[in-house]
């Protein structure tokens, strides 16, 4: 049993709470009705947005979008040696070994998701700073097909000259075809007047 000035207090409050709508206006009556009503586990995200508010740009995920691009990149990149390298007999090259070119493809994911970290935030700050809307789909095939591209031709032009053409050269040729594409394929976000 609770004391008297307990139970007095909390009829009261519940008395306030639910009192009938007759004694107060309508419009207490409704807010406290959807108070009662509401459900105190809803996230706040779910709740309806009001007709009045612009509807908010959705903000891509650049840090964690980077790094698979840039391993996929990556992949791609040994995988185009490597069948230019199966085409030409499996010379002495790049590659010595098909083992060679496995191993080869889980250092150039790794090193390309590491890499697309930092390409993911300058690639970010480059579309905040001009407000664009990276199209991601667009921008992954774009990077994968200049992967493809850019390393089969300098791969190709590699084994007929018997000179290696700098890695780091092919993959900053890449970096710089992704990067324009990505932007030149991007939308304008308006401004909020």
């Amino acid at each position: 049993m609770l004391p008297p000035s307990i139970r007095s207090t909390i009829q009261n409050a519940l008395g306030r709470v639910f009192r009938p709508c007759d004694s107060v206006s309508v419009r207490t009556c409704v807010v406290r009705h959807s108070l009662l009503n509401s459900n105190p586990y809803r996230p706040p995200s779910a709740a309806t947005p009001s007709a009045g508010s612009p509807p908010q740009a959705t903000r891509f995920p650049f840090l964690s979008a980077g790094p698979i691009v840039g391993a996929v990149v990556g992949i791609a990149n040994v995988a185009s040696m490597a069948f230019v390298w199966a085409i030409h007999g499996f010379p002495d090259f790049f590659f010595r070994t098909p083992e060679s070119a496995f191993i080869g493809a889980a250092f150039m994911a790794i090193g390309g998701g590491l890499f697309g970290l930092a390409y993911g935030g300058v690639l970010g700050f480059a579309c905040r700073s001009l407000r664009l809307a990276l199209r991601f789909r667009i921008h992954f095939w774009a990077a994968l097909l200049a992967s493809l591209l850019i390393t089969g031709i300098a791969s190709e032009w590699s084994l007929r000259r018997g000179l290696l053409v700098s890695p780091i050269l092919v993959l900053a040729l890449i970096v710089a075809c992704s990067f324009v594409i990505a932007l030149a394929t991007a939308r304008r976000i308006p401004n909020r007047s």
